[in-house]
Parts: structure tokens; C-alpha cells; sequence
């Protein structure tokens, strides 16, 4: 994975090309753009803030590591995973994320959708650092895969699930703008998955693990499976 170093002193704003592989170990200077013209290869980013404003294609993947803070502001169509191992990086384009695998591993808010109140859409969703959903819809599961994420959701905001990929949340949520799946699966590993809000079923729902219906009112048009676990609905289930 070719390293990309964010120091105060030196500046960039060049192409990455993945294609070329020509320029590798740039610095960029603190908040300045990164004109990513091309194809996204594998880059790493660590350091001080800064932004990718233009769209990034391909099938490369872009790791974030470090303190600083990256902000994505194109219409980006890469394929390869985003990993949040350090910092955050700030979605600035509903579509910055579309197509690639966000997985957030860091303690704190990694992926933040908050700071410019727009709707993502992520290829999928993974990994074990919290998230904050705000009062924002997020859409996850668009590039089909199927993912497990251990972190807390938290806000206002609703979940919405596409793709045909199964999506496992398995950690402590707390959001409560409900969850909403149209396609492939969701399986729940948590009594507190779905959060507090309502929860509507078009496909398959799968419960891995004891449930306990304590969030809002329930709507399924489709199929629930109890995969080694019980389920107690306390709560309006509409069949």
C-alpha cells in the first residue's frame, strides 16, 4: 500500500494515478486539496487535516491513519475498502462512500456524517468504532457485500439496508430514527441492534442470538429466521 505523509511544510496537488504508480511517499501540506483525478490505487493517509475533492475511481482502497482529519467531497465510484484506523474521515458528498466498504476501527466517531448534514450511502458497513448517525439517513450495502459491525450507533437518525449482502450488527445501538431493510439480510448478534426506533422487513431478518423486541413498533413483508436464538416481541408487529 503506497504511503501518502500530511506535513505543515510541504504541499501536493498532483494526480494519484494508479495506473502510473508514479508518485508515491507525497507530502501534502496541512489543508490543502488532493486532486485525485483518476484511479484510486491502495493509499494511506495519515497526518494533518486535509481534503480529496475531486472523484476517485478504481479498485484501490484508502487507508486513514493518524490524527488528522480527511474530508471526501467528490462523487467517488473506487471499489476497495476504506479503513478508519486513526482520525476521521468527514463524508462531504452523499455518494463519497457509494461503493466502497467502510470500516471504522478506531474508539471514537471515525466516519463522520454529521458535519455537513448529508444523507450517505456507503458500499457496506464493518468494523468495531462507534458511529454517529445524527438526524441523517445512512444507506448501507449497495456494493452487495456482507459485513459484521461491533460499534455503537447512536443519533436520531434512520439505518437503511440495500444490497444483497447480510449485514451482522452485532454491538450496543442506541440510535432511534429506526431501520429500514429493502434487500438481502440483516442478523442481529445484540439484544440492543436495532436500537429504540421502528423496524421495517421487506426480505430476511436473522436473529443469531437471544432478542428482545424492546424497540419500536415492528412491520414485516417479509421472512424472520431464528438462527440458535429466541425472540420475545413486546412490542406491535405487523404481519
Amino acid at each position: 500500500m503506497t504511503t501518502i505523509d500530511i506535513f505543515r511544510d510541504t504541499a501536493y496537488g498532483g494526480r494519484v494515478d494508479a495506473a502510473e504508480q508514479k508518485r508515491r511517499d507525497k507530502q501534502l501540506a496541512a489543508d490543502t486539496i488532493a486532486d485525485v483525478r483518476n484511479y484510486l490505487g491502495d493509499r494511506e493517509l495519515h497526518g494533518w487535516p486535509n481534503l480529496i475533492q475531486d472523484a476517485a475511481g478504481g479498485a484501490g482502497s484508502l487507508k486513514k491513519i493518524g490524527t488528522g482529519t480527511l474530508t471526501l467531497t467528490g462523487a467517488n465510484t473506487y471499489t476497495g475498502e476504506t479503513i478508519i484506523a486513526g482520525g476521521s474521515i468527514i463524508v462531504g458528498h452523499a455518494n463519497a462512500l457509494k461503493n466502497s466498504t467502510v470500516s471504522i476501527n478506531v474508539n471514537y466517531y471515525g466516519l463522520d456524517v454529521t458535519t455537513n448534514t448529508i444523507d450517505a450511502t456507503i458500499g457496506a458497513l464493518g468494523g468495531s468504532g462507534n458511529l454517529n448517525l445524527g438526524s441523517q439517513t445512512l444507506t448501507t450495502g449497495g456494493n452487495d457485500a456482507s459485513t459484521t459491525y461491533s460499534g455503537g450507533l447512536s443519533g436520531t437518525g434512520p439505518l437503511t439496508k440495500i444490497g444483497v449482502g447480510t449485514l451482522t450488527l452485532s454491538g450496543n445501538n442506541t440510535y432511534t430514527g429506526g431501520t429500514t431493510l429493502r434487500d438481502g439480510a440483516l442478523s442481529l448478534g445484540h439484544t440492543s441492534a436495532l436500537g429504540t426506533g421502528t423496524l421495517t422487513v421487506a426480505p430476511t431478518i436473522t436473529w443469531t442470538e437471544n432478542f428482545d423486541s424492546t424497540p419500536g413498533d415492528w412491520t414485516f413483508n417479509g421472512t424472520a429466521v431464528i438462527n440458535g436464538g429466541s425472540v420475545r416481541l413486546t412490542q406491535t408487529v405487523r404481519l
